[in-house]
């Protein structure tokens, strides 16, 4: 930032400065500072909302995986069933 080069400038090459010289520096180093925080502030909220649709689409996928493996499994079991029965069927203890 050139700023703070000229006012290290400054402080380097005089033993005394009058704030009037200092002032329009500061004044400008300030608010450099205030818009980077800003600028970090929307970052940090735009990462926030960013891993908060992550996240939601992420639990999204797991239910949808999750209802599949359940229905997976329920017919597996139908299909078990059907075939002890037609087990116990063909073996006429039925």
């Amino acid at each position: 930032m050139k700023e703070l080069a000229e006012l290290k400038r400054i402080v380097d090459g005089q033993k005394t400065v009058s704030t009037n010289r200092l002032k329009p520096l500061l004044d400008t180093i300030n608010k450099s500072y205030v818009e980077s925080g800003q600028k970090i502030k929307r970052q940090s909220e735009e990462i926030n909302r960013q891993q908060g649709l992550y996240d939601k689409r992420m639990n999204k996928i797991i239910r949808q995986h999750n209802i599949e493996l359940a229905k997976q499994k329920h017919i597996a079991s139908q299909l078990a069933l059907r075939l002890s029965a037609s087990m116990m069927k063909n073996d006429g203890t039925l």
